[in-house]
């Protein structure tokens, strides 16, 4: 824990620069994977043994990801097993981690913290998980009619026909009479 408060105090303080870019935004649903990504040099030739990168998920500061020879933190128990770095996009000067199985707890603002023989960089990314849509509900048959109901479609049709026919009979008897 005091590791994580000494490497946020120089985050909080480069943070705020005269060049700030605006933080990237990630959305994903929950369950779902998320890959967030930037650049940090702009070498390809990055020595992985030489980096130093640390995130944490503020204002909590739990460790998101970490990555220090020197240094041991483990990660926070919220993120162990579901975060995977890009080794290979690494050495090309990008970070690129993979967060499997978002989960809601997961949304809020992250800050890392990247370090190499060449130079210090800090990103801030946010991330918005939302609640899973839920689940189609399977689609039922309409009800069927209750007896009642039944017996009174069958009046409303059967009468109307009877009628006719009993009309269509007197008509008919009427006019054999002489």
């Amino acid at each position: 824990m005091i590791v994580s408060f000494l490497l946020i105090v120089p985050v909080t303080l480069c943070a705020p620069e005269k060049h700030h870019k605006k933080a990237q935004t990630y959305e994903v649903e929950e369950n779902h994977n998320v890959t967030v990504e930037w650049c940090f040099s702009s070498r390809v030739d990055v020595s992985v043994a030489s980096l130093k990168i640390h995130c944490l998920l503020t204002p909590e500061l739990k460790v998101f990801y970490h990555l220090d020879q020197s240094v041991k933190e483990p990660q926070h128990q919220q993120f162990s097993g579901r975060v995977h770095c890009d080794v290979d996009a690494l050495g090309a000067g990008r970070v690129r981690l993979h967060l499997s199985r978002a989960r809601t707890e997961d949304s809020g603002q992250y800050l890392c913290r990247m370090s190499t023989g060449f130079g210090r960089k800090v990103n801030e990314f946010w991330l918005n998980v939302t609640a899973a849509a839920d689940r189609l509900k399977p689609v039922l048959p309409p009800p069927q009619p209750s007896g009642r109901h039944r017996i009174f479609l069958c009046l409303c049709l059967v009468l109307p026909v009877a009628a006719v026919v009993v009309l269509v009979s007197r008509l008919c008897c009427s006019s054999d009479s002489p």
